[in-house]
């Protein structure tokens, strides 16, 4: 479970920074101004808040599993649905859906690691997405000088879908 964690973690703290990041991107593509750019960070955070927050009576429930594996799997698919075509709408719509899978993610692995490690394996995996912060800038513009924009915002739904995966065998 740790290990599903970190991954997770990393790429939350990728998304937290991608439209940042990319910003440069979406401006020239999509002829976005700061206000449209800035609605779509909050869209992901919207998406992100209302995950955290009705993902917490399932994984009471004992759906830890499903949630996770759910959850990821919006994200993901979220995120593979940008392409390089993507107008304003969709990305927010698609950033919105990928918060709202994040979030609910987070709820569940947040209960599992502390339930399996105490506070201090939680702490040490939360220190995961400040990583991912720190290195998302530069694996962004990576991403962007191969397939531009999208290709920044959709490489994340990868690990998202591995750690899909793998939360369904994870006891």
């Amino acid at each position: 479970m740790t290990g599903l964690a970190v991954a997770f973690f990393g790429v939350f703290g990728y998304l937290l920074v991608s439209v940042g990041a990319v910003q440069a991107e979406l401006v020239a593509a999509l002829g976005l101004d700061l206000t449209r750019t800035g609605a779509l960070g909050a869209a992901f955070s919207a998406g992100l808040g209302a995950g955290l927050a009705l993902a917490g009576p399932w994984v009471d429930q004992g759906h830890l599993r499903a949630t996770l594996a759910g959850a990821c799997a919006l994200a993901a698919l979220a995120l593979a649905s940008l392409g390089p075509d993507s107008g304003y709408p969709q990305l927010c719509v698609a950033l919105g859906l990928a918060g709202l899978g994040t979030g609910a993610a987070e709820t569940g692995l947040n209960a599992a690691v502390a339930a399996r490690g105490g506070v201090r394996r939680l702490t040490a995996v939360h220190a995961a997405a400040s990583v991912g912060a720190v290195l998302g800038p530069v694996l962004a513009a990576q991403a962007v000088e191969v397939g531009g924009w999208s290709a920044a915002l959709r490489a994340p739904g990868w690990v998202l879908l591995a750690v899909a995966l793998a939360a369904l065998l994870v006891r």
